[in-house]
């Protein structure tokens, strides 16, 4: 039969050990456990226990590890964002671990540095094109070496988007396919050059700027020119 005992203040039981032959049930807002070693049997740990509403209603469940008189570290899960988060304080803390294995697992510093920076690599093959944001990509013949100070470029490149610089060697060259369309629009402070069918000029390069439009003569093209006026 139950039995139900009122104490009106506090009551101490002392003894060396204390053994609970049942379930123990505790009702009250704070509970309190001061142990030096915690050895839990429970494979999940509930926190948030009893929440009403749609997610987490405080903000924030996880872990605080207290750090006496340096900011607490916690591993928190953010509802607001729907993410996990490690501080120490409110700063974002570091997280390590192994090197990824598979295609979901984290990847750590040491990981990127070696496979997608540092020294000197190529890209290449069919399933390793570069992509702009525009959709233009690089061929899967062209191979690109970067070896910390100079990027090399050999294959072909077909682009459609507009390329501001080309520093190439002596060695190499630049080849530009015939612009199909309108003459390209003029813009004040720029100078646009284009391939074309060649024209009277003989070179098929032309150039568009704020005032004028017109094809490149060729050397031929220029003595020829020159001799008759």
């Amino acid at each position: 039969m139950a039995e139900v005992k009122k104490i009106n203040d506090q009551y101490t039981i002392s003894a060396p050990t204390i053994i609970i032959d049942g379930n123990l049930t505790v009702s009250g807002s704070t509970t309190s456990v001061e142990t030096t070693n915690s050895v839990i049997s429970d494979n999940t740990i509930v926190l948030n226990e009893g929440e009403n509403g749609a997610g987490v209603t405080a903000g924030t469940s996880g872990i605080e590890i207290d750090r006496n008189s340096l900011d607490n570290a916690t591993f928190l899960f953010n509802e607001a964002d729907r993410a996990w988060e490690h501080k120490i304080g409110s700063i974002f803390s570091i997280t390590r671990g192994l090197d990824p294995d598979g295609p979901n697992d984290y990847a750590t510093k040491n990981y990127v540095d070696s496979n997608a920076g540092g020294a000197a690599g190529t890209v290449a093959g069919s399933n390793t094109e570069i992509q702009f944001n525009d959709n233009n990509a690089f061929g899967a013949s062209s191979n690109l070496i970067w070896d910390g100070s100079q990027l090399s470029v050999t294959g072909d490149i077909s682009v459609s988007s507009t390329i501001i610089a080309i520093d190439l060697e002596a060695s190499g060259f630049v080849e530009l396919a015939d612009y199909s369309g309108a003459v390209p629009a003029a813009e004040a402070g720029k100078t646009k050059l284009y391939a074309d069918t060649p024209g009277p000029g003989g070179s098929g390069l032309f150039f568009q700027n704020i005032s004028d439009s017109d094809e490149l003569i060729s050397r031929r093209k220029a003595i020829v020119y020159g001799i008759i006026f």
